[in-house]
């Protein structure tokens, strides 16, 4: 099993949306097993708003590719109305 060092954990924390000082804050107490309830308490909103958003982007990406697919449904249906229309 792979050791996590503080430098993986600060790069996650930035790869998941959190702001870098304090993913830097949080990345140094952890590590040194110096967090506290408090400080997750404090990161608990930005953690919240990041997965929101994420899941708002999901939901627009979910709603194009329907978007996309019934717009190729109609169009293949039409051409296979067509064919058989021969």
């Amino acid at each position: 099993m792979q050791k996590v060092n503080e430098n993986d954990l600060y790069n996650e924390l930035v790869r998941l949306g959190m702001n870098k000082i304090l993913a830097s804050d949080l990345a140094t107490r952890f590590y040194h097993n110096g967090i506290t309830i408090k400080d997750l308490e404090i990161v608990k909103p930005e953690f919240q708003g990041f997965v929101r958003d994420e899941i708002n982007i999901v939901k627009g990406e979910i709603k194009s590719l329907k978007t996309e697919f019934e717009s190729k449904l109609k169009l293949h249906n039409w051409m296979i109305g067509i064919v058989l229309a021969y």
